[in-house]
């Protein structure tokens, strides 16, 4: 049964409700929360894809394709993760279901998993599935349903641990639909603590609503409200970005907002118990339809982060006071990941040439790793590297799908 949206003004939603569904220094869900994936938390023994012998290996640098030569199927909007060892893991779409990827020791990689989703994978071009690193295993969300992306579309989580396979989905969505619209965002923690936060339906008008994991990925949360625009609706078809402070785990999200004519972003900070919502800073953007163009971020060890975002053509970051700079005078999907001991940018220019270069570097020194669209980068908790990077090619087959190590890992933590 549908539970009523709360009530809560866009300003201080977020203080209300995730002050208590998202604080993530609770050792365990609130007892109010719902269960949705009791009878799913038991691990698959179909396949192993963490081992626990392999706790303190270390991982080469990775290189190529992801995929095996013979691998039969269409791979689409990949994304990955990597842990602080170093291991890789990319999670796609093929044959409307999600299938990950996983890096070995010596920089090649097992033949992917393919998960089992109640329904088809809703996805486009730079969004769909995520994956991240718990550090009790791995996580993987997608939105799933019958005619995904149309008339249906949950939200569903599947999780792995370390000597154990693949859990059967668990749901995280509890409203029918809600998350019919695919766009969503997830990130995860060391400890265990996983942020999901998703464009939401349930009412007449796009709402940007969340849900936390304390256990890996394995049960959820109730749904919270985190934002609801005075004006109806947020940006309807722009993937908002999740993170977790690595200091003391607190929830950051950006979105695209749409207030008087502008589509410009909105960050939700949690300072304390203090949370709150602010414009990101940078100069609006006036457009009648939706650009399709959302946000991504990265947070050091520290707790500073940056952001990096489209508007018109232009491509811009912002740091977490507020200071923004252009990336490029033209460009697509930016991308921004921690490694080693500075930020790292990746983005598509006007050529259609993947480019990435290190915050260190003159902003005129750029290296370029080809043609490719719908990219995402990754760095590791801690702040060690490595940094990787995983986009779609013009190939077909295994060929469709190119990874490779922007950073290589580090030998000591950045303070």
């Amino acid at each position: 049964m549908s539970r009523p949206p709360l009530r809560l003004t866009p300003t201080f939603a977020f203080a209300f409700v995730l002050a208590f569904t998202l604080a993530l220094g609770a050792c365990g869900p609130d007892s109010g929360a719902t269960d949705r994936a009791s009878a799913a938390a038991a691990d698959s023994p179909a396949s192993s894809p963490l081992s626990s012998t392999d706790a303190d290996a270390v991982y080469a640098a990775v290189d190529g394709t992801p995929l095996p030569a013979d691998f039969a199927h269409e791979p689409s909007a990949p994304h990955v993760a990597v842990d602080p060892r170093g291991r890789a893991a990319i999670v796609f779409v093929a044959d409307d279901d999600p299938w990950v990827a996983l890096s070995r020791t010596d920089g090649g990689w097992d033949d992917p998993v393919r998960l089992a989703g109640p329904g088809r994978v809703a996805w486009g071009t730079s969004w769909g599935p995520k994956v991240a690193f718990t550090g009790r295993g791995l996580v993987v969300t997608a939105t799933c349903g019958e005619q995904a992306g149309s008339e249906d579309g949950d939200l569903y989580a599947w999780h792995s641990t370390h000597g154990g396979g693949w859990s059967e989905a668990a749901r995280i969505t509890d409203v029918d639909a809600a998350a019919r619209e695919g766009m969503h965002a997830m990130a995860a923690s060391p400890s265990g603590q996983v942020l999901c936060t998703w464009l939401d339906l349930r009412t007449d008008s796009t709402e940007l609503w969340a849900a936390r994991s304390s256990d890996g990925g394995a049960t959820w949360s109730a749904d919270a409200l985190v934002y609801r625009s005075p004006d109806g609706s947020i940006c309807e078809c722009c993937p908002p970005a999740a993170g977790l402070d690595p200091r003391g785990g607190r929830p950051l999200l950006i979105f695209r907002n749409a207030l008087g004519g502008a589509r410009d972003l909105q960050v939700v900070l949690g300072l304390g118990e203090d949370w709150h919502t602010r414009p990101l800073g940078h100069e609006p953007w006036e457009i009648t339809g939706c650009p399709v163009a959302g946000p991504d971020f990265a947070l050091s060890p520290g707790g500073a982060w940056r952001s990096v975002y489209r508007v018109g053509m232009r491509l811009e970051s912002v740091d977490h006071e507020s200071l923004p700079f252009m990336l490029a005078e033209q460009g697509r999907w930016p991308r921004v990941a921690f490694g080693g001991d500075a930020f790292v940018y990746l983005w598509v220019d006007r050529d259609g040439q993947l480019v990435w270069r290190r915050e260190t570097d003159a902003a005129d020194v750029l290296s370029s790793l080809g043609e490719g669209h719908a990219p995402w980068l990754a760095g590791a908790a801690g702040g060690l590297g490595p940094v990787v990077a995983v986009w779609e090619t013009a190939g077909e087959g295994a060929a469709r799908l190119a990874v490779t190590t922007l950073v290589p890992r580090a030998t000591e933590e950045h303070p």
